[in-house]
């Protein structure tokens, strides 16, 4: 009798100790993740100045498929949420002449956005924006993925002529 009490406190003080180092593991296993991800996976900072280029690829319009338009905005991030503003500075149709806009007569952009910060994959940064366009406004929303720290290229469709197509982004001051 004495000597299953003993085989039973001694399994149940080797059952405790296991739980316990996999409690204690699990706790450090997740601080270290919390760790990492918070000072070593920082999302990525949209802040600054920026160039877009939108390449139209499907319009209902087909003067518009092929047509380029170039953009500058400012952006500005706080946490994971974007605002900004900005102008379309320039458009190139597909036989190669590029427009530039007379600062007087660019059209504004209003820019809202957010980033998602992906653990895995490259940083996700979602962009919309209001263009105040000369006889109304139309609105654009770009997904886009983080290249490297100062690219970004993805997609986008817009109300502007009902156009799908590419984006590509570059910082401008860094």
């Amino acid at each position: 009798m004495k000597k299953v009490k003993m085989k039973n406190t001694l399994f149940s003080k080797k059952f405790i100790i296991g739980v316990y180092c996999s409690v204690v593991s699990t706790v450090v296993v997740t601080l270290l993740f919390f760790v990492w991800r918070s000072y070593c996976n920082c999302p990525y900072d949209v802040s600054g100045l920026w160039a877009f280029r939108t390449d139209i690829q499907e319009s209902t319009h087909d003067e518009y498929k092929g047509l380029s338009v170039y953009f500058e905005a400012v952006l500005h991030q706080n946490d994971l949420d974007i605002n900004g503003t900005g102008e379309k500075i320039a458009e190139k149709a597909t036989e190669g002449h590029r427009y530039d806009f007379e600062r007087i007569n660019r059209v504004r952009i209003e820019i809202s956005g957010s980033v998602k910060n992906n653990l895995f994959n490259n940083d996700q940064v979602i962009i919309h924006w209001i263009e105040h366009g000369r006889k109304r406004d139309t609105s654009s929303y770009l997904d886009l993925h983080v290249i490297d720290k100062n690219t970004m290229q993805g997609s986008f469709l817009s109300t502007a002529a009902d156009s799908v197509g590419v984006v590509y982004c570059h910082r401008k001051n860094k």
